[in-house]
């Protein structure tokens, strides 16, 4: 069989393959899917954080609009705020303080870029589109870092 057919069917049945895959078992991204989630997420890894507000407060929780990333406002431990990702179908979690963010800023498109001084996670890039939910958690960088 000539080597041009051969690489065509490979190509094709990989391709084939991946969308039968796809199909049968659906995208198994996580997603937050609000606030009460959001912060069950982030106690399951840090069981002594506090949300601001209580538990199952909505104000605490500055969601992304595409519901992937979100700062938490936190009482406890004192100078810090809470970040949650989805990952794949997981989520990654942090506590993040002021000696840990090296800078930030909010672009004019609503994005939150912040620097980290981690190498496991330098950048975070949360977009909070034209609502208010931006500028609170700049306010809220603020006050963790000053």
């Amino acid at each position: 069989m000539p080597l041009e057919i051969l690489a065509g069917m490979v190509v094709v049945g990989v391709g084939l393959s991946v969308l039968l895959v796809r199909w049968a078992f659906g995208d198994n991204r996580a997603r937050l899917e609000g606030a009460a989630q959001t912060i069950d997420v982030l106690l399951l890894d840090y069981p002594d954080a506090r949300v601001s507000g209580g538990k199952r407060t909505a104000d605490a929780v500055l969601m992304a609009e595409d519901h992937h990333n979100a700062l938490l406002r936190l009482d406890a431990p004192e100078g810090h705020l809470g970040y949650v990702q989805a990952f794949g179908s997981k989520y990654v979690t942090r506590l993040l303080q002021g000696s840990d963010i090296r800078n930030y800023r909010l672009h004019g498109d609503g994005v939150l870029r912040i620097h980290l001084k981690d190498f496991s996670l330098p950048r975070l890039d949360l977009v909070f589109g034209s609502g208010e939910a931006g500028k609170q958690a700049v306010e809220l960088l603020e006050e963790i870092t000053t």
